[in-house]
């Protein structure tokens, strides 16, 4: 047990940072984000995926580089967005007209 003297300010701590992307949370051909080296944003396809790195097509340049896991973020394609958005939108008339 630690002792904490009458007078002394609360301690706060830090919120844990959001576990880092795994091998597991992607598959090739999957269009991911990245920030490269000069910190430009870049859209590319996973061609392969290693233990600790993907091999990334960036879709402006020639060839592939190698990615950590932790640094691709997910895209969501553009037919995810308008299926999510049409689910929802005739999801949500469809229960309207049947009154449930």
């Amino acid at each position: 047990a630690a002792i904490v003297p009458a007078g002394a300010a609360p301690i706060h701590l830090e919120p844990a940072p959001p576990p880092r992307a795994q091998r597991e949370a992607f598959f090739i051909g999957e269009t991911v984000g990245l920030t490269d080296k000069h910190l430009d944003q870049r859209v590319g396809t996973t061609v392969r995926l290693h233990a600790k790195t993907a091999s990334i097509a960036v879709t402006d340049l020639e060839g592939h580089g190698c990615v950590s896991y932790g640094l691709l973020r997910h895209l969501a394609s553009t037919y995810q967005l308008n299926r999510s958005h049409y689910t929802e939108r005739h999801h949500g008339q469809d229960t309207a007209q049947r009154g449930t």
